[in-house]
């Protein structure tokens, strides 16, 4: 599969995120990783819940990078269930995985 193709998502990950600049990048290209080895199309929705930091400036700088990962910014904090909530309705993936922004949940269980 041809990573630059803009498939329709199989799979949606969607990662509520709330003044997580210190490990945004990270978190991401690591679900990343693990999406790409599922050998599906994929796109990474993270919703930043109105952070007070740079994180939503990283998300946008990863976006740029690859279109698969894209950012929502909420115009103030909401809380994670209606961060939550947003990415769901922002997703077109056939299956939404939500996972927090400090890996809390193991992306490897993904691939399972």
């Amino acid at each position: 599969m041809n990573s630059t193709t803009q498939e329709s998502p199989v799979i949606s990950a969607v990662i509520p995120a709330y003044n997580e600049s210190q490990g945004i990048k990270e978190a991401i290209t690591h679900i990343a990783g693990i999406l790409s080895a599922c050998e599906s199309a994929w796109e990474i929705i993270v919703v930043d819940d109105g952070s007070r930091d740079q994180t939503y400036q990283q998300i946008c700088q990863l976006s740029e990078a690859d279109p698969r990962i894209k950012g929502i910014a909420l115009s103030r904090n909401f809380g994670k269930e209606a961060a939550m909530l947003a990415g769901l309705e922002f997703a077109t993936g056939e299956a939404v995985i939500i996972l927090d922004a400090d890996l809390q949940h193991p992306p490897s269980f993904i691939l399972k």
